[in-house]
């Protein structure tokens, strides 16, 4: 107990020697008139809280006492004025000072607003640190003591929100437990409901209940405050000089009375003593000030170097992607110029000898004609069954020979897509909506619903090229997206016009020209499969009535035809998305 005794001792000197600090100004003002000079003696109704020990507090005999009391009583009546003394919490006094139902409190810290509402001593009465309270029993082990401990908080005064701020400088989380008296704060931390309490470090010297725990904080001068009224801005006056008059005498009876009742000890310290123990004290306090801002640098420099590898890891993501894209990409366009160069050349050796064979078998069928009818029946019988044979086998063989040509003709469509076709302006709806006629006999029977989206205006496009598109994805969809033949529902959508950079893609500064989708909603497709659709010969379908050059040749036209880009999405049971987007040209065949 005793050295807690020290410790309470020590910071009560460092509270008064920051007092003194802020009163080493010179007095100049006169001496003030220390009578009114009226035949009545005016009241002043002095608000007092009951349990701010040793400031202001009801003694054994219900009587006010303290620090406080005792010298604003000697000031007053030395002044000619007598004493009411009203007794409640901290809130309640506020309150009644707001309204002017009492005259006086004679500690409160002062702010822009408390200015607007009050008026001020020019003068404190004391400089105190806010400090936290525990019970007894407890020990204090340092701030992270309090993360998540229940502190009890006397509602509006300054040392609350003092600790506040002090725990959100350190993040620390603590449960706030509000009170309206520092008495029930106490009660509070002795029935060990909060871990502690927050006060001003002399406010509970004299309460045997709790201890000060020695976390103290953001020290404050308080100040007489009086109610707004012509007569209390005189006596704030009046105050504030007598105070300046008695700080200003060692030998006044303020010393006196802050001996008795703050440092409870009648000892002197040497003047080189009480500067160190300021300067240190001073020192300690720029310490922890610097400390707190340095560790809200680093926090927000911290936060900004995580923001910057956040990004970096999603800008160093897309990258990878891009690239991957163009791997992919060129991996793709070199298989088909690959396969486009060997059909080229195949078709071209083909050809030739494909056409020898077709006038042979026209020959043969010809011949089978000009056959003469022998005299002998069973002759007869015999040659009219060879020639039956024969003219079936060069029908079967002449269709077949043209189906061998037709299937070539499509690979032509694979090696040299771009033969003869043109650009042209036209109508943008009057184009399309003609198109949609020609899908419709593309789609033929069934249920089928096409919802066509198409704006107004003019558009440069290529009408062969965007024939024979359209023509392979609606057989596409066709076949495969609604194989059982019975319809389904097909959604286009046209937009032109120059689009943003990011949009843009790699096909340069002249933007985007016009974008074209064509969306179904039938079975969809795998992953495995959506990555080979442009792979020639290459068919998802199941029985081989399908050549799997359709989407090579749309992916062709595309690329090389228009300059553009093809893609497409698409997912078991929802449906595919080809989407088409052409660059604008510097250049135009005509």
């Amino acid at each position: 107990m005793t050295g807690q005794r020290k410790n309470t001792t020590l910071t009560l000197l460092l509270a008064a020697i920051l007092l003194s600090f802020l009163q080493l100004e010179p007095i100049h003002a006169q001496e003030a008139e220390r009578r009114t000079g009226e035949t009545t003696t005016p009241v002043v109704i002095y608000g007092i809280m009951p349990d701010a020990h040793p400031t202001t507090f009801l003694d054994e005999n219900e009587q006010p006492s303290g620090f406080f009391v005792e010298l604003f009583s000697r000031i007053l009546r030395e002044e000619g004025y007598r004493i009411n003394f009203v007794v409640d919490d901290f809130q309640s006094l506020y309150a009644m000072l707001v309204r002017g139902e009492i005259d006086l409190f004679t500690s409160l810290s002062r702010s822009m607003e408390r200015e607007r509402l009050f008026y001020f001593s020019q003068t404190p009465s004391t400089v105190a640190w806010a400090e936290l309270f525990i019970s007894q029993d407890n020990q204090f082990g340092g701030i992270a003591d309090l993360r998540n401990k229940n502190i009890a908080l006397v509602g509006g005064v300054s040392q609350s929100d003092a600790f506040r701020r002090a725990m959100e400088d350190f993040e620390i989380q603590f449960n706030e437990v509000p009170v309206s008296s520092f008495a029930e704060a106490a009660q509070l931390v002795t029935d060990s409901r909060a871990y502690g309490m927050v006060a001003y470090n002399w406010f509970v010297l004299d309460d045997p209940r709790v201890k000060p725990s020695g976390f103290s904080f953001q020290p404050t001068a308080g100040y007489p405050a009086f109610s707004k009224t012509d007569r209390n801005r005189q006596l704030a006056d009046l105050v504030s000089q007598r105070l300046i008059e008695l700080k200003n005498d060692p030998d006044s009876y303020y010393y006196r009375l802050y001996n008795t009742w703050i440092l409870s000890t009648t000892e002197t310290l040497p003047p080189w003593f009480s500067a160190l123990i300021f300067a240190s004290a001073f020192l300690v306090f720029i310490l922890i000030s610097f400390l707190m801002l340095l560790r809200r640098e680093v926090a927000k420099r911290t936060a900004e170097l995580a923001g910057l590898n956040q990004e970096l890891e999603q800008r160093v993501e897309q990258r990878s992607r891009q690239l991957l894209e163009i791997s992919q990409k060129a991996r793709r366009e070199e298989t088909v110029q690959t396969l486009s160069s060997m059909i080229a050349g195949l078709t071209h050796r083909i050809n030739s000898p494909l056409g020898n064979a077709i006038t042979t078998a026209s020959v043969i069928h010809d011949q089978l004609e000009d056959i003469p009818a022998e005299e002998n029946a069973a002759e007869i019988q015999r040659i009219r069954s060879m020639k039956l044979h024969l003219k079936e086998a060069s029908s079967l063989l002449t269709g077949n020979l043209h189906t061998v040509q037709q299937l070539i003709e499509h690979f032509k469509d694979i090696a040299v897509p771009l033969t003869g076709n043109l650009e042209q302006e036209v109508e943008c709806r009057d184009f399309f909506f003609s198109l949609k006629e020609y899908t419709d006999t593309i789609l033929g029977e069934g249920e089928w619903e096409q919802i066509w989206n198409i704006p107004d205006g003019k558009i440069r496009i290529n009408p062969s090229l965007t024939l024979y598109i359209f023509e392979h994805l609606f057989s596409n969809i066709r076949d495969h997206a609604y194989p059982d033949k019975t319809g389904g529902k097909v959604e286009v959508n046209v937009d032109y016009g120059t689009v943003s950079d990011e949009q843009r893609g790699s096909e340069g500064p002249n933007g985007i020209a016009y974008s074209i989708t064509v969306r179904d909603f039938g079975k969809g497709m795998t992953a495995d499969v959506k990555e080979r659709i442009y792979e020639p010969f290459f068919s998802a379908a199941s029985s081989g009535t399908f050549n799997g050059i359709g989407l090579t040749s749309v992916y062709n036209r595309v690329h090389d035809g228009l300059g553009g880009e093809i893609s497409c999405s698409s997912a078991p049971g929802e449906g595919s998305c080809f989407t088409i987007q052409v660059p604008v040209r510097n250049t135009h065949t005509e």
